[in-house]
């Protein structure tokens, strides 16, 4: 089965919108918001998307509902811990799922990211080199 959308991007890291949030105060009131890093990283991400949107000619956004894969690429340096393992301190697959989503929906690729009914197949992965990648597909149900 052909994918609806494929693509993909370098970004400068892997953003957990979940756990990237800090208090900030406006006048009285304290509220809770993105951190510099993570608006830097959905920024990134919106500006590739937008154009991997363009070159692959969506016009409309996706309307159905969606499988979609998130194939999420460490460095290896990044991936593994010193001893060769898996690091404990890579961020969960479930909080990764979240800014990739919202930057769909964001820039029209999909309607809502409540189309979303699958992950599977979506994963961590280690790369060589210092570059992290994120590859998107996203097919029909």
């Amino acid at each position: 089965m052909s994918p609806l959308f494929r693509c993909r991007i370098r970004v400068p890291r892997h953003s957990s919108k979940k756990n990237e949030k800090e208090p900030a105060r406006r006048g009285a009131r304290t509220f809770i918001k993105k951190t510099s890093a993570a608006q830097y990283v959905e920024g990134w991400m919106i500006r590739l998307l937008r154009i991997e949107k363009l070159k692959s000619r969506i016009d409309e956004p996706i309307a159905c509902d969606v499988r979609a894969v998130f194939k999420f690429y460490f460095p290896a340096s990044v991936y593994f811990n010193k001893k060769g393992a898996r690091s404990k301190t890579l961020p969960d697959l479930s909080n990764l799922y979240q800014l990739p989503e919202d930057v769909l929906q964001k820039v029209g690729i999909i309607l809502n990211d409540t189309q979303v009914e699958s992950h599977d197949g979506s994963r961590r992965l280690p790369i060589e080199g210092s570059e992290y990648w994120l590859e998107i597909e996203l097919f029909s149900l």
